[in-house]
């Protein structure tokens, strides 16, 4: 769903800052507290990654948490980066991954510290293989 607004709509994304995704999340039930980032997935990984608050902040020290879901194979969530592809370059700091249930993490130091594109890549250990799933957003 999140990849057909963005397909349809991408002045939405732009001008609102991804905000239109956080109102369709509410709108299907799928908020609670946190704002859902992005649906994480590839043939092995299905996840959630969201923060606290209804946008990411800009320039800001904040955490992400990824929870996999139910019928996700064993996986651990072993690397985080954030790259702006447009620019060659990642963040200035590097996060750190922190285990806080059987199947969820907090990834704490994030800082997303320019405007623009930026993609966000989740790296998985599985028992036989590692695998990535990537999500791109605009700050």
């Amino acid at each position: 769903m999140f990849k057909f607004i963005r397909t349809k709509f991408p002045q939405l994304n732009r001008v609102l800052n991804f905000k239109a995704l956080f109102f369709v999340a509410a709108f299907t039930g799928s908020l609670s507290s946190a704002g859902v980032i992005a649906e994480l997935s590839n043939r092995d990984v299905s996840a959630k990654a969201s923060i606290d608050g209804s946008t990411i902040p800009f320039d800001t020290l904040f955490s992400i948490t990824v929870v996999l879901n139910k019928d996700s194979n064993s996986q651990d969530l072993i690397n985080f980066d954030a790259i702006m592809p447009s620019h060659n370059h990642g963040m200035v700091l590097k996060p750190k991954i922190v285990r806080v249930g059987p199947k969820e993490w907090r990834i704490d130091g994030v800082k997303l510290h320019m405007k623009g594109s930026w993609r966000l890549t989740f790296e998985w250990q599985g028992k036989l293989k590692k695998s990535k799933t990537t999500y791109d957003l605009v700050i």
